[in-house]
């Protein structure tokens, strides 16, 4: 077919165009695409000006895949009935996918003005996400979401990007507003379970996540099992598992399946959880490494499993998941002759009001310009007073909301990074897919996710000699740098209050208290806390973070309590925001194991609570020691469950000294290196620098200690 664009003004058919219309669309209805196309050509080869044949060319063309005589239909459309608002629409849609953005935001406006409000709003909205602009695109969806509240589709581009924006609230207004029927559409239905289990409504998500995956079961029994699947003990139904392992691929909701596992684990149901994400992980579709990164995330917190089963579980993961590198980078283009610095690039979605933001910055802002050029790689879709406190420390800042993993490598090629720094793991908006390319010559993790990345393109795992102990190589797919001193770099967030007494002096009683993320808190946990609790008479025990504040969870807890021995009335089990003034509430802290707890264990110092650790798998397990060693508090770790019980009685007997210990530790942790930003990053930029050196001189990456610089 010709790809002018006609100019004339548009005609109505004739009898025989009209017939001849009527075949292609019979054509088309019996899946004959390529005859119903030709048909409609022979009509335009009588008269090109028949607006209703380069209509009825539409649909065939996109189901031949036939991408730029698609366009050329449409153009014509929009040229003979410039107030077709559906062809407008579909002509910015193709024009954004074939990255004409200027092209496609007129066609988009133009649509809107014809009438096709909806279509021509979501395309602005998904124009904005392709470049990046989340805020707009929200605002966009809104708009179409306005213009058709009706349909699934456009509440599901509103919903997916508050949740890129935190606009929980929102979203929760909009769920709330829309029909039952709405609600019932399997990709509303997910959509809503991610709102839910980010505001902590933990049991309408996972009754959402079962809604969406039943929606793709065709047995009805099958899908009835599925839908009422959670059991009030927080583990799926036996019927619910029995379907779901009889399902075929096509009838897995992948997404549904992977973040319902999510959920289940914190429910404590493990085994539950990795089953349904393995499943997930395991299925050839686009964005599997996002759905790997669950199962991973899940894996290291699972209480069970052994740390080699745990390597074993990422080594399957590398191997599932394989992308091809970039050409090497030639050593001889980035010599240091002149002494130029290294330019370091740092790669997180943690920039901004989060506790990962508490460990990077005291660190950025204190990096020698002279020794270390710091880049940004900023994964934000909002930034807050965090992110421009941070800003400035860096060289660059370069945004990569939106930005391709080709697009991504090229940045990081283009502004000569010597080392480029993963700061997230497998947590959520990593860009690990991109550093599997290779774009730095040399590749680290550090602090936002403390375990390996099981990736073969990071060259390093920046850790310490406690929680990454001599013999656990075989732990990391990365070569291990241990740096002498705890690994992370903390200051606190302005405004905290003063340490008080330790309460007891005051209630009566002990108050033991965890504000750690409910994952962490497993069957084995509550045991060892059971047995805490039944050592010291009339002490409390406050649990304290969001996914506490749902009552099905509390229940569950309260409920397992309930069966080692221990009443409701000792236990305090919430969540309040702002956690500072609940440190002034409890005495000592419980460490959780195998997986420690991360933040509140250096908030806890700083609030002068002494917190009782256990040592488990390396490394996530051993972060409370390599903490409590570098404040100077070696009696505070155990090396088993019975010991760990026994050191927390141990402290708890004694109130007076338990005071004494709370009035010195704010002081202890302030004096050593955790709060000391230049001594630690000092000795971070050796480490950059012993492992730019071996790359400079044809040296495979290997793990090395690193001594603190005099």
């Amino acid at each position: 077919m010709s790809r002018t664009q006609t100019t004339a003004a548009a005609v109505a058919p004739d009898a025989a165009a009209t017939a001849a219309l009527r075949q292609s669309a019979a054509l088309l209805a019996a899946g004959r695409a390529e005859d119903a196309a030709s048909v409609a050509v022979g009509v335009l080869q009588r008269d090109n000006r028949i607006v209703d044949a380069w209509r009825a060319l539409v649909a065939p063309l996109r189901q031949l895949g036939r991408g730029q005589d698609l366009v050329t239909a449409l153009e014509n459309v929009c040229a003979l009935a410039p107030t077709d608002g559906d062809a407008w629409a579909a002509l910015a849609g193709e024009w954004r996918q074939r990255g004409l953005a200027e092209k496609a935001e007129a066609a988009a406006q133009r649509a809107i003005a014809a009438g096709a409000a909806a279509e021509g709003w979501r395309q602005t909205g998904l124009l904005a996400i392709g470049s990046g602009r989340i805020t707009d695109a929200a605002a966009a969806f809104e708009r179409a979401w306005q213009a058709a509240p009706g349909d699934a589709g456009m509440v599901v581009n509103l919903l997916n990007s508050l949740v890129e924006l935190r606009g929980f609230g929102r979203a929760l207004e909009i769920l709330d507003a829309l029909p039952p029927a709405v609600l019932e559409d399997a990709d509303v239905a997910y959509v809503a379970g991610v709102v839910y289990r980010h505001r902590g409504r933990l049991e309408e998500s996972v009754r959402c996540y079962l809604r969406a995956m039943a929606s793709r079961v065709e047995a009805a029994d099958a899908a009835a099992a599925v839908r009422d699947g959670l059991g009030a003990d927080g583990r799926l139904t036996p019927a619910c598992r029995a379907a779901v392992a009889g399902l075929p691929d096509a009838q897995v909701h992948a997404p549904a399946f992977g973040e319902l596992g999510s959920v289940l684990a914190v429910f404590r149901a493990f085994d539950d959880a990795m089953t349904l994400m393995e499943r997930a992980a395991a299925l050839p579709a686009t964005r599997q490494e996002r759905r790997s990164d669950s199962l991973l995330f899940c894996a290291n917190y699972h209480p069970d499993l052994t740390a080699d089963e745990i390597r074993e579980i990422y080594r399957r993961y590398e191997d599932r998941t394989r992308v091809p590198a970039l050409p090497a980078i030639d050593p001889a283009d980035r010599r240091r002759a002149d002494g130029r610095p290294l330019r370091v690039g740092y790669v997180s979605p943690d920039f901004r009001g989060h506790s990962c933001a508490q460990f990077i910055e005291p660190v950025v802002a204190a990096h020698d310009p002279a020794a270390v050029e710091v880049v940004a790689y900023a994964e934000l879709s909002q930034p807050d007073e965090v992110t421009e406190r941070i800003r400035p420390h860096f060289a660059a800042w370069r945004p990569t909301v939106g930005v391709s993993d080709e697009a991504f490598c090229r940045q990081v090629r283009d502004d000569g990074i010597d080392i480029l720094v993963d700061l997230a793991g497998h947590t959520t908006r990593n860009r690990l897919q991109a550093m599997r390319r290779r774009p730095a010559p040399v590749q680290a993790t550090w602090i936002g996710y403390c375990f390996t990345t099981g990736l073969e393109a990071i060259d390093y795992y920046i850790g310490d000699a406690v929680s990454a102990p001599a013999g656990s190589d075989h732990l990391f797919a990365e070569k291990v740098v241990r740096l002498p001193f705890v690994l992370g770099c903390y200051t606190p967030p302005p405004g905290t209050p003063e340490p008080v007494p330790t309460p007891a002096l005051a209630a009566g009683h002990v108050t033991f208290g965890c504000l750690s993320r409910a994952i962490r808190v497993n069957d084995r946990v509550l045991g060892a806390w059971a047995q805490i609790l039944h050592r010291v008479p009339d002490s409390r025990l406050v649990l304290n973070s969001r996914h506490f504040g749902d009552p099905f969870l509390a229940r569950l807890t309260v409920a397992k309590f309930g069966s080692l021995g221990i009443a409701p009335e000792r236990l305090d089990i919430g969540f309040t925001r702002g956690a500072w003034d609940l440190y002034n509430r409890i005495d000592i802290l419980l460490d959780c194991f195998p997986h420690n707890s991360g933040t509140t264990t250096f908030e806890a110092f700083w609030m002068g609570v002494p917190v009782v650790t256990v040592t488990d798998r390396p490394p996530a397990g051993r972060l409370g020691a390599a903490v409590a060693n570098t404040v100077g508090h070696p009696e505070l770790i155990a090396y088993s469950e019975r010991e760990y019980v026994e050191v927390a009685a141990r402290l708890a007997g004694d109130v007076a000294a338990l005071d004494a210990l709370r009035q010195s530790l704010r002081p202890a942790i302030a004096a050593s290196p955790i709060m000391d930003a230049r001594r630690f990053v000092r000795t971070l930029e050796a480490a950059y620098g012993t492992m730019f050196d071996r790359w400079q001189n044809g040296l495979p990456p290997a793990s090395f200690s690193v001594a603190e610089p005099r």
